[in-house]
């Protein structure tokens, strides 16, 4: 059974950020509203019980209020991912009063880095979110997707964003998709090693948690009890586009069932027999996974990296160590 479901509300934002691989859905238009109430409505079916409202830019859709007070009353925990542009004291209320577990984009630990990636005047709106948030005592997290513009910043990201109260530093690397397919953004082997090395030390040193998302190798390269490493190759997480149909993954464009043309228990049944699906969740390993000792965790890492990089997604995760081939 399923227990996350993260959800790609609107594919529209107010930013135009380089790396952004939702731009892929800016042109798919957003659900109704009544329709939208039909998948908060039928998700507990498949067991899910936590949402995560993503984008995009959720904060766009004029009824996402709506959407956060009905997946309140249905009982769902919930969590928000926004750029923070939208965000002001009226929002930090009703997030708070609705317990909305809130992730704030924060790409660098400079201005400039980060107007470079989200465009100016987005640095001095985002130091303000954390102020209010910190102000307000509200629950939350920050993602830095990490690029060859950025990575040298991580250690210095996590200090930041500490300072302002946030939970805990989330790092994700930037992928191949959407706007960030037409550009050199991507960070290569050697360089996410060094930014799992820097991110283990610093949580280590201020006991402080990170999570690096869609890297479950990162133990091969440090650990620290203070650092979670992140995959999906799993039946209790799965991506829904603006369109309700559910993906392989949300930087690709395998669509394999739609939840309201079918209704989530049938198009969860057929997403979990899929032969793609299952060959992800259950992957015959090769060399040099096979062999590894983080074989039933990472699973060949991230397929989706392997599919947009090497054209193949049975091929091991690319950034990982143990593999021969480079970026």
């Amino acid at each position: 059974m399923a227990r996350l479901m993260i959800w790609i509300v609107s594919g529209r934002c107010n930013l135009n950020c380089i790396h952004c691989y939702a731009a892929r859905f800016a042109k798919q238009g957003e659900l109704p509203t009544r329709e939208a109430f039909k998948i908060i409505d039928g998700a507990s079916e498949i067991g899910v019980t936590y949402i995560s409202f993503t984008g995009g830019e959720p904060l766009l859709r004029p009824d996402i209020k709506e959407l956060i007070v009905r997946a309140y009353e249905s009982g769902y925990g919930m969590s928000l991912v926004t750029n923070g542009i939208l965000i002001n004291e009226e929002w930090t209320n009703f997030l708070s009063k609705y317990e909305v577990y809130v992730y704030l984009s924060v790409d660098g630990a400079q201005k400039e880095t980060h107007e470079k990636i989200r465009g100016a005047g987005t640095w001095s709106k985002v130091i303000e979110v954390m102020k209010l948030f910190k102000k307000e005592g509200i629950e939350y997290s920050t993602i830095m997707a990490l690029s060859k513009i950025n990575y040298i910043e991580a250690k210095d990201y996590i200090k930041l964003v500490m300072s302002y109260g946030a939970e805990e530093a989330c790092l994700i690397p930037v992928m191949p998709s959407g706007r960030a397919a037409r550009k050199n953004l991507m960070i290569g082997k050697d360089e996410m090693a060094s930014v799992i090395r820097e991110v283990c030390e610093v949580a280590s040193e201020y006991k402080y948690p990170v999570s690096l998302w869609c890297t479950p190798f990162g133990k091969l390269i440090a650990s620290s009890p203070y650092v979670y490493f992140g995959g999906c190759r799993t039946f209790k997480i799965f991506d829904l586009d603006p369109q309700a149909n559910i993906l392989a993954c949300d930087v690709l464009d395998f669509k394999i069932a739609n939840v309201l043309k079918e209704g989530f228990r049938k198009a969860w049944e057929r997403y979990c027999n899929d032969p793609l699906i299952k060959e992800l969740v259950f992957p015959s390993l090769k060399e040099p996974c096979l062999s590894c000792e983080l074989r039933h965790l990472c699973k060949g890492g991230c397929f989706a990296r392997a599919y947009l990089i090497e054209g193949d997604y049975r091929k091991p995760d690319p950034l990982c160590p143990k593999v021969k081939q480079s970026l």
